[in-house]
């Protein structure tokens, strides 16, 4: 069987997907392409250059702010008097005032990631493809940047077969307005997340048997009204995601019914979908990165991803019998 791992963008909730990983892996499941965006794709490069469930769990319990982002210091930039200026209303004059079009600097992911990786090229595994997504800044162009081709009917220019690299990967994390754009090749890109925080076609795409979709948040959590722009901020990342899957997941379940009813119609095939999503209500800030919030994320994570395995396995849907593996850290 080809299986296909879809990992979602959610800042420190990342560690949670670290937990399914090693729940994957302890089921003896070995994807055959992981997709990721933002939080998504760091675990989908922490995969494909062998950390294993253990090295990532280990990576995600010992970060801090610190090491992922930190405060811009050209505030000689941050007012435009000649904002002030021209056409528009008060609330136009006042924005284009502001010189600053984002508020933290991700250098030190960089460093974090390069000290992870072993050096800035991303070491993907011959038997393993990686999607990591990422919008170009100024065409707005959702890019699927792949470690390798997919098949020739599943192509598109969206698809740009690259050795990836620690850049690829901060693009994809850049959340807009909050991180600092990373440059690909000369072009700034945005977190991914804007469009594709679950990037499931990406994974489609490499024609897997079935996939697990990895969510950062609860589709049916009720969260009461933001207090402060943090609270603003988990909550459109929160419904980013939401939605992006959903339309993706509809997506699939109409390709497989029209496999289904009417396979000679067309060269798709059928996909069998496994969504796993916490079963805990508080995750945590999504922009705070603490060791002991981590490490109950990676147990939360483990915990859900082997049930859902479980009941997966239950009702025939997963033939290979589980082998033994680390477990997460706790």
């Amino acid at each position: 069987m080809k299986l296909g791992l879809v990992l979602s963008g959610g800042g420190s909730r990342g560690a949670f997907e670290a937990g399914v990983i090693a729940a994957v892996e302890q089921a003896g499941l070995r994807p055959a392409v992981v997709s990721g965006t933002s939080a998504g794709a760091l675990n989908a490069a922490g995969m494909a250059a062998g950390l294993g469930a253990y090295g990532l769990a280990t990576w995600w319990a010992s970060i801090a702010d610190a090491q992922v982002y930190r405060m811009r210091q050209d505030v000689w930039r941050l007012l435009r008097p000649a904002g002030l200026l021209g056409p528009g209303n008060v609330a136009e004059r006042l924005l284009r005032s502001v010189g600053w079009t984002w508020l933290w600097d991700i250098t030190p992911l960089r460093r974090t990631l390069i000290a992870a990786l072993g050096g800035e090229r991303v070491p993907v595994r011959d038997d393993l493809v990686v999607a990591v997504s990422a919008v170009e800044v100024t065409s707005g162009e959702l890019v699927r940047f792949v470690s390798a081709e997919p098949p020739s009917r599943r192509r598109s220019d969206r698809y740009r077969a690259v050795a990836l690299n620690v850049d690829h990967l901060l693009a994809s994390a850049a959340v807009p307005l909050l991180f600092r754009p990373a440059r690909v090749d000369g072009v700034l890109h945005w977190d991914g997340g804007i469009v594709a925080n679950t990037p499931i076609a990406p994974a489609l795409a490499f024609e897997p048997d079935a996939v697990i979709v990895v969510m950062t948040a609860r589709r049916d959590r009720k969260r009461p009204e933001p207090e402060s722009l943090a609270d603003a901020i988990g909550r459109y990342l929160d419904a980013v995601q939401r939605f992006s899957l959903e339309a993706d997941l509809a997506r699939a379940r109409t390709i497989n019914e029209l496999v289904r009813s009417a396979p000679q119609a067309t060269t798709k095939r059928f996909v069998d979908l496994l969504v796993v999503e916490p079963d805990i209500a508080d995750l945590g800030d999504a922009l705070t990165f603490d060791p002991a919030t981590a490490r109950r994320l990676i147990a939360a994570g483990h915990d859900a991803g082997a049930a859902a395995i479980a009941r997966w396995r239950s009702q025939g849907r997963l033939a290979e019998p589980p082998t033994r593996g680390a477990g997460p850290i706790r």
